[in-house]
């Protein structure tokens, strides 16, 4: 493609073979600083058990990232990692497991950037007519270190007692 003399071209390569894709895309411009725009995506494994490396490059600033996945009959795992050519935010991860069935069950979620992290737990158990739930958030932040939330229910639809508990800090 041409415009008022400048060149604007691309490339593309892409290659499926079975669970397997990759992806690679370049877009010359002649725009200063822009010149080469590259993406490059990689996908490896079936919906249940993957990895995903991606990359991203216009001039001399890249992003990149990588995933996982893994569904097994009583638990999941997964992590997402992205790094980024900003001062304020330069990496990002989130890091989530599952375990348990879904009457009973326990999940671990943390996203961490740059330096700090987050980290939010759940706990989950359902035995006949009784529900216990406690969820728990902790932050690196002075004004909500941590967060909490528990319930319990007791008895069938008919005749039942709940209570639940907030708390913070």
């Amino acid at each position: 493609l041409e415009l008022n003399r400048k060149r604007l071209s691309e490339k593309c390569e892409f290659n499926l073979n079975g669970d397997n894709l990759n992806l690679k895309a370049e877009l010359m411009t002649p725009a200063e600083g822009y010149e080469t725009i590259t993406l490059e995506l990689s996908h490896q494994g079936h919906l249940t058990d993957f990895n995903n490396n991606g990359m991203l490059t216009v001039g001399n600033q890249q992003l990149s990232g990588s995933s996982e996945l893994r569904v097994r009959r009583s638990s999941v795992t997964g992590n997402l990692a992205l790094q980024m050519p900003f001062r304020k935010v330069s990496s990002v991860n989130l890091n989530l497991v599952h375990a348990g069935q879904w009457s009973d069950f326990n999940n671990k979620i943390v996203l961490a950037y740059n330096n700090k992290k987050i980290i939010g737990k759940t706990n989950f158990l359902r035995s006949g007519t009784n529900i216990d739930g406690k969820i728990t958030i902790k932050t690196p932040y002075a004004k909500v270190r941590s967060l909490g939330v528990e319930i319990k229910h007791e008895g069938p639809a008919t005749a039942f007692k709940n209570s639940a508990l907030l708390s913070l800090n």
